[in-house]
């Protein structure tokens, strides 16, 4: 895969950058994101468990989402205007925000493809690789998949996770079948929940939930251990990253 659709950033997105306290870069295609538990990401300190380095050291993300989902979520931000790159032209784009981002004091340590991108995953590995040839082989690479790859593109993302600095997270997109379908147009939260058990064993995965209850009553407990789901919410209005509550 030499190409991959990235989605020109709509008007939420935007809305959503410019309410961001502190720096803010951003072109039609791409935005600089500060992550962490406290904005609903623990993705920063599942790096710095597997990888090393402190949490805040993977606080700011280069961030694309990713075109071509093939769900129909209400809030999707990933399917306007897409336009399609190269893993060279991608590069390029994060360096430019990378040296930008020093200028202010920032370094900018991790990749994130965000939106559809487990629909494109043999590009993981080509972006892998040509931000390898320019030295960069510290920066994190951060993906996602919503878990319906296999059974609506005929795609196996869990394949494709041998990658060094790269992270997986899955989002379950519904608390059970009804929310499921609510959420995304698609009756697929079986093939979602049983697509979970390939992706169990990788160190560099964890799962997102919305809520805390929707360990068990999805009957999620059975397929994966509790300390490698992050609740993003949870009933005390808080963010659980490991049995930790911040």
């Amino acid at each position: 895969m030499d190409l991959i659709a990235v989605s020109q950033i709509g008007k939420m997105q935007r809305a959503r950058i410019e309410k961001d306290i502190g720096i803010k870069l951003y072109t039609d295609y791409a935005y600089l994101h500060r992550s962490g538990s406290r904005v609903g990401d623990t993705s920063p300190e599942r790096m710095s468990q597997l990888f090393g380095c402190r949490p805040e050291d993977y606080s700011y993300h280069f961030v694309i989402q990713v075109s071509d989902c093939l769900l129909s979520c209400g809030n999707c931000g990933c399917k306007e205007n897409p336009k399609k790159f190269t893993a060279e032209k991608l590069v390029d784009m994060f360096m430019q925000f990378r040296n930008a981002a020093l200028t202010l004091g920032v370094t900018v340590n991790v990749f994130c493809l965000g939106g559809a991108s487990a629909f494109c995953c043999p590009f993981w590995k080509v972006l892998r690789q040509e931000l390898d040839s320019r030295g960069m082989e510290g920066v994190m690479l951060l993906a996602g998949t919503f878990f319906v790859e296999r059974e609506t593109a005929s795609i196996l993302p869990w394949e494709q996770l041998d990658i060094h600095h790269f992270m997986l997270t899955g989002c379950l997109k519904g608390l059970d079948r009804e929310d499921f379908l609510s959420q995304t147009g698609k009756d697929l939260f079986s093939v979602a929940a049983s697509e979970l058990k390939h992706y169990v064993q990788a160190s560099n995965f964890y799962l997102s939930l919305r809520y805390s209850d929707t360990f068990a009553c999805a009957g999620l407990d059975s397929l994966i251990a509790k300390e490698r789901v992050d609740f993003l919410i949870t009933d005390r209005g808080t963010f659980c990253h490991a049995g930790r509550f911040f």
